[in-house]
């Protein structure tokens, strides 16, 4: 899976309704990043994995309402 598709994976899994602020779910995919960089940083096995999250993370940080929130929508699973 690409760091493209993931991040889409990650903001549609965050999206619980339909009032979800979009930042909100950012927020929350970012936060579950983080923890899974905090766990790998001492234990770092594999710098691809690494750097892999680290992508995923920045396109999230890119993502802007309008576009990406209607691509977000969890029930949509036809993105690409």
């Amino acid at each position: 899976m690409t760091p493209q598709q993931k991040a889409d994976q990650l903001i549609r899994k965050y999206t619980l309704d339909f009032t979800m602020d979009f930042d909100q779910t950012r927020l929350c995919a970012c936060l579950c990043i983080d923890e899974i960089l905090n766990f790998m940083s001492p234990n770092v096995n594999s710098k691809q994995a690494f750097d892999y999250w680290h992508e995923v993370r920045d396109i999230i940080m890119d993502m802007r309402s309008g576009r990406h929130e209607a691509r977000a929508d969890r029930f949509n699973e036809d993105l690409y």
